[in-house]
């Protein structure tokens, strides 16, 4: 993926946590999973984060996410 593709795969699972992504959006996201699985490593990731972010030590959890999708990154360079 590359550029536009980026931002619109970005705009879809922002969609997704807010919980504000429609079926044609949700399946749009599938579509891209499925040609790239990775993808389905970071959404769980954020997903998570999104969902359990702890009010407090905000940002040593925010380090620790960060540490996270810098090995998912790494990971998924190797992949290729």
């Amino acid at each position: 993926m590359c550029g536009n593709e980026d931002d619109k795969t970005w705009m879809l699972i922002s969609l997704k946590l807010a919980a504000e992504a429609n079926e044609a959006a949700l399946k749009e996201l599938e579509e891209l999973i499925d040609a790239n699985p990775s993808l389905a490593n970071y959404i769980r990731a954020l997903e998570t984060w999104w969902n359990a972010k702890p009010k407090k030590n905000a940002q040593v959890f925010d380090h620790f996410f960060e540490e996270l999708l810098k090995k998912l990154r790494q990971r998924n360079k190797t992949d290729l």
